[in-house]
């Protein structure tokens, strides 16, 4: 009987030993977990499924879901505030909450499930509305799953637009143009996240033997051929070669540079516009700059130009 009582024993000190193992392990697993699928910094919330475990206190297990007014139901504790805590925050407020009824309890948390796994694109890109949030997205990332930038976009004034504690909206600058071109590092989303991309109010105009003259919105990057690409691209019946841009010298008057926009598809140099240029595309056969202005320039124009524009009409040309 001895023999058999002591069996019984030892069998028991083994599983017991064997169950602190497990739950020493569930306990490293859910802080591995934790690391691995919670952002960094990211805030808890409503719809948020949540798994907790107390080192050897199964009875305070539980599954739960962030409830709408942001609180879950907890053994012991009743409703506890978890959205708008860190997990990190959440895990060292269940702890000094238990300590209240077990000795040092040991708590693991795991987010199984973000509800709100989602990022919002919006202002001038091809396709706004909801992104899905893969692991490690970009701003820049976000932006090319939204169709990309619009041809109306002003791209270097993009910002994000993040929740903080107590719903305090934080504004990130963000310069895509700078992140594509320049290799300037591109932010990290979180959930939640609003990307805008505002529209450009800055303008060039693009004239004569292009498919669609008018206006085009200009960034910092805007070139003379792109803004060519931007009209339509050239009528059969232009000379790229003698292209020619307008531009305001700074006292209302028109400086005319040579753009030679053949060189430029040959893989030249292209010019960077600024702000009211006017690029203009003359017919064959059309080669000097006042020729072109005096048969195409004040014929094309918009009869109504605003802002810088005004340089062009009256006396404005060099003759």
């Amino acid at each position: 009987m001895y023999l058999c009582f002591r069996l019984l024993c030892f069998a028991l000190a083994v599983i017991l030993g064997i169950q602190a193992q497990n739950a020493e392990a569930l306990l490293a697993q859910a802080k591995a977990a934790e690391q691995q699928t919670a952002p960094p910094e990211y805030q808890l919330q409503p719809g948020d499924e949540l798994q907790i475990q107390v080192l050897d206190i199964p009875e305070l297990a539980a599954q739960v879901k962030v409830r709408p007014d942001g609180k879950v139901s907890l053994v012991l504790l009743n409703e506890v505030q978890a959205a708008g805590k860190t997990v990190a925050e959440l895990r060292t407020f269940l702890s000094d909450a238990y300590a209240k009824y077990y000795r040092t309890p040991r708590v693991g948390l795991i987010v199984k499930n973000f509800d709100n796994r989602t990022v919002y694109v919006t202002g001038e890109v091809v396709h706004p509305g909801a992104i899905p949030l893969s692991a490690a997205m970009t701003a820049v990332q976000a932006i090319v799953k939204a169709g990309g930038l619009s041809d109306k976009s002003k791209a270097e004034d993009a910002v994000v637009i993040r929740q903080l504690d107590r719903n305090v909206p934080r504004t990130i600058h963000l310069r895509v143009s700078d992140v594509l071109q320049s290799g300037e590092p591109d932010l990290k989303l979180q959930p939640g996240d609003v990307i805008y991309v505002p529209k450009s109010d800055i303008k060039v105009f693009v004239g004569g033997e292009v498919n669609k003259p008018g206006m085009i919105p200009v960034d910092s990057r805007l070139t003379a051929m792109a803004a060519v690409m931007f009209a339509g691209g050239f009528t059969n019946t232009a000379s790229p070669k003698n292209a020619f841009l307008m531009r305001d010298n700074g006292e209302h008057k028109a400086t005319i540079i040579k753009l030679s926009l053949d060189e430029v598809m040959k893989g030249g140099a292209d010019t960077l516009l600024k702000p009211y240029d006017v690029v203009f595309i003359p017919k064959s056969g059309i080669a000097r700059a006042d020729r072109a202005m005096d048969q195409y320039v004040r014929s094309l124009l918009p009869v109504v130009l605003t802002g810088g524009f005004s340089y062009i009409f009256g006396n404005a040309f060099p003759k």
